[in-house]
């Protein structure tokens, strides 16, 4: 009952995130609104995920130590501060120095004037946000994770309602829902844990300056920065462009992040944990094979039908309302590109976590921090020249070379892939290519195209005796 609950809560989640973008589209398009918007959105993103994101990462294992007596619970509540102090300061500098955060990227002065002020509504939520990811990280530690999966849900809905009853013209009420949103999950999440004030504040004051230990968070913290500092190179460039051009980057990446959150499932609830309990390297190498074999299968094949129908799917989604036939073709344009970064971005993740697991964190950081250097250098040349294009094109293959260097330097630890999964890859490519080019005389629509492409590339697969596809139809018991 719990299981299907989490898969109701998790499918809830992002069908309401796609809905609350329908809704954004429909009622607002693309505008100099909308580019003020989403700047101030990628702006506190790059601000405060790094500090968000660890969270669980940080408070779970020191959890695990405390239930396990490996650890004293002033340990533990000497991270909640932790968090919850960087969280107020980093709230106060976004909120008091908006201005000049701003300044650093935006070139207009309506989109500049609307980021400001936005991005002072979204770092009223940093504190409340952060409060309610250590909650959750608790939740997780005991084995609750359906308020942990609550989350997004609410927060969608609050805004998707809010979109639907009230015209606004600007997202300042949007806003301003968001922060109460997140409060009464403050609340609820307070009330569900039967936490109490006085004890909160009794272990609080119990802390000494000794068991503060920064560097307990600041290596995560500073990975993740590095990584959405990264993503958000191409963000900067477009935003320099047109009146418009970022939100068409946006609602083009959002389609791209709504494909990727579905992958990530399976990461996120397979690769990743039992990549995390491995101890040997024969151990991580199999986990490791596995990963590359599950994506090259399955997630190839989804991509390249994306690519091919990608202007249906942005009509499909977006063309309504406000979205005019000009910003169905420019999204389409830049994501028919990105939507071919997903294996890359997929197994990106799946090698840096293999970094952290055998101890080697400062190389992964290093190469995540060169690659960030070399994207604003070749952007640099290359934007005034081909615009917003170019900036997804140099992202797309700058993340496929940052693989391939994060993969080389694991050679050392013996996890190179073997001569058979190489062989298997090779096939698959080949396979897909060919489906694709049969099925290119013909002018199917998405579903028809989709449905025929997965029966002739599982057929041929069934042929050729594709390993990962006969072992999946044993375990249903197909054959």
């Amino acid at each position: 009952m719990v299981s299907i609950a989490l898969f109701a809560l998790i499918l809830g989640g992002k069908a309401s995130g796609l809905l609350k973008d329908v809704l954004i589209t429909y009622s607002f398009g693309v505008s100099k609104e909308t580019d003020a918007f989403f700047l101030a959105t990628y702006i506190s993103t790059l601000i405060y995920i790094g500090l968000y994101s660890s969270i669980s990462i940080v408070i779970i294992p020191k959890c695990k130590d405390v239930l396990n007596r490996k650890s004293s619970a002033i340990e533990l509540y000497s991270l909640y501060l932790m968090y919850l102090s960087l969280s107020i300061f980093i709230s106060f500098v976004t909120y008091f120095f908006s201005d000049e955060i701003v300044a650093l990227v935006a070139n207009n002065e309506h989109v500049m004037r609307k980021s400001v002020d936005y991005l002072k509504l979204m770092a009223l939520t940093f504190p409340l946000s952060t409060a309610v990811g250590i909650l959750n990280s608790l939740q997780l530690c005991k084995n609750k994770p359906l308020l942990t999966y609550v989350t997004p849900v609410v927060n969608n809905f609050a805004f998707c309602v809010t979109i639907y009853l009230v015209d606004s013209g600007d997202f300042n009420l949007l806003l301003y829902v968001a922060i109460v949103g997140w409060f009464v999950l403050l609340l609820f999440n307070f009330f569900e844990q039967k936490v109490r004030f006085r004890k909160v504040i009794n272990r609080f004051l119990l802390i000494r300056k000794k068991s503060l230990k920064p560097t307990a968070i600041g290596l995560v913290v500073l990975f993740v920065v590095v990584e959405q500092l990264t993503n958000f190179i191409p963000v900067y460039f477009v935003s320099m462009g047109s009146a418009g051009e970022l939100s068409e980057f946006t609602y083009a990446n959002k389609l791209n992040l709504f494909i990727l959150s579905i992958s990530l499932l399976l990461i996120t609830s397979h690769v990743l944990p039992n990549l995390s309990s491995k101890k040997n390297l024969l151990e991580i190498r199999m986990v490791l094979y596995k990963s590359f074999d599950y994506l090259s299968y399955f997630l190839l094949p989804l991509v390249i039908v994306a690519a091919i129908n990608s202007k249906e799917i942005v009509e499909l989604i977006f063309f309504r309302g406000s979205f005019s036939i000009e910003n169905v073709i420019n999204v389409t344009k830049i994501f028919t590109l990105m939507v071919l970064i997903l294996p890359a971005f997929i197994f990106k993740d799946i090698l840096n976590r293999v970094y952290f697991v055998v101890k080697k964190d400062t190389e992964c950081l290093t190469i995540t921090l060169v690659t960030a250097i070399v994207s604003l250098v070749v952007n640099s040349f290359t934007y005034p020249f081909f615009g917003a294009i170019s900036v997804v094109f140099n992202f797309v293959i700058i993340t496929y070379i940052q693989v391939v260097v994060l993969f080389f330097f694991l050679f050392k630890f013996r996890l190179w892939f073997s001569l058979a999964t190489f062989k298997a890859f090779i096939f698959r490519i080949v396979n897909i290519l060919f489906v694709s080019y049969c099925l290119s005389y013909f002018d199917f629509g998405l579903v028809l195209y989709s449905s025929l492409f997965l029966l002739f590339y599982i057929s041929i697969s069934y042929l050729f005796r594709d390993e990962l596809l006969l072992n999946s139809l044993k375990k249903l018991r197909v054959v």
